[in-house]
């Protein structure tokens, strides 16, 4: 038996949390045995300890902005060396033979690496721009003090290495989901969000941040002249920066189309978010690196929108299971959902493709598969 242990960023049900979920409760139990490490309670804890999967609270330093002074960088190192002590006794304890670190955002994986001689996987998802320096050091780090590099798209990939210049392998695992649209248990909730029936539905869903684009979402729909075209945003923001919540309220309340815009905040039901979708929209306005939104829609059947921005190219064929459009082109991207407002046949035709290409390339089965081949190749 084969004991991993992954350290994880958070306790929320966004993109890598689900990504975490998805593995340690598909892995094969016969030969691995999951341990999950997170820093804070939260409904992620819930999922896992529902699954039966061993999770256990350390308050270990997250890489966040608060850190990047000198201030800031005193605080973490001493919590850094506190958390060390802590997850190493974890470790002794549990027999640890593998690090699974599912985040560029925790560290700690690294001093088991460099000291304890573990195999550490460093999984990365963040595709991090700014600040530029910053960056640069943490792939870095990443890249060096690991047994082995995971990304989770071939553009995280050219964009590591081409900003640190390293001749390190890095392999590409694009993510795999487990399909939800087959739940039985689904509720039209058009009625609990004031969403008419005959309304056409695009969906906006993401944490509530600078690099999402709800604004983006919310002014391409300001173009837009069908008055069935309903916009819903889903998402929430870290907590500290409730204010970024309370900022996209009163922009889409002074937007002139603010009811038709349903913002609901975060919800753990997206079964019944996609399935009174009609469109998916990624309008980030940086580099997303593989966002599991979209796997989701397609799993769910949804023609998607998104920008050319990232890893959603390797999901979205443009014209075939979606529309792809030049990054902050708000006049393309209103253009495209009001082409498709007008047309149900091309809309379903779309959905229909992006679930053909869900099944064939991002199953959580061939996701898994691969993913235990990593692990027995470090043991």
């Amino acid at each position: 038996m084969i004991d991993i242990l992954y350290l994880h960023s958070g306790a929320e049900l966004y993109g890598a949390d689900q990504i975490l979920i998805n593995i340690v409760t598909n892995l094969d139990r016969e030969k691995y045995t999951p341990h999950v490490l997170i820093p804070n309670d939260g409904p992620l804890k819930d999922i896992l300890d529902k699954s039966n999967i061993d999770t256990t609270i350390i308050d270990y330093p997250i890489i966040r902005r608060k850190y990047f002074n000198p201030k800031g960088m005193i605080e973490y190192c001493v919590s850094y060396m506190k958390s060390i002590k802590r997850i190493s006794n974890y470790i002794e304890e549990h027999d640890i033979k593998i690090i699974h670190n599912n985040t560029l955002a925790v560290l700690e994986g690294i001093y088991f690496s460099t000291f304890k001689n573990i195999p550490v996987i460093f999984h990365l998802h963040e595709m991090i721009e700014h600040p530029r320096v910053v960056a640069k050091i943490m792939y870095k780090i990443a890249l060096n003090h690991s047994t082995k590099v995971l990304g989770v798209s071939e553009a995280l990939k050219y964009y590591v290495l081409g900003l640190t210049k390293s001749k390190k392998d890095m392999l590409v695992l694009h993510n795999g989901i487990v399909d939800k649209s087959l739940l039985e248990k689904k509720v039209d909730i058009r009625k609990e969000l004031g969403i008419p029936k005959d309304a056409i539905v695009y969906t906006h869903v993401g944490r509530i941040n600078a690099i999402k684009g709800q604004k983006d979402f919310v002014d391409a729909l300001k173009k837009t002249k069908n008055q069935n075209i309903y916009g819903l945003v889903i998402g929430d923001a870290f907590s500290g920066e409730e204010w970024r919540v309370s900022e996209l309220v009163d922009y889409i309340n002074d937007s002139g189309i603010s009811n038709r815009i349903i913002y609901p905040g975060f919800r753990e039901d997206m079964q019944n978010v996609y399935n009174i979708t009609d469109v998916l929209v990624l309008s980030s306005i940086q580099y997303d690196s593989f966002p599991t939104v979209v796997l989701e829609a397609m799993s769910f059947s949804k023609p998607i929108i998104a920008y050319d921005c990232g890893g959603v190219v390797e999901m979205v064929q443009d014209e075939n299971n979606g529309y792809i459009v030049d990054q902050g082109d708000i006049e393309a991207l209103s253009s495209k959902i009001e082409y498709l407002s007008e047309d149900f046949n091309i809309r379903k035709k779309m959905g229909m493709n992006s679930r053909i290409r869900f099944e064939k390339e991002f199953s959580i089965r061939e996701f898994i598969i691969r993913l235990q081949d990593i692990y027995n190749n470090l043991i």
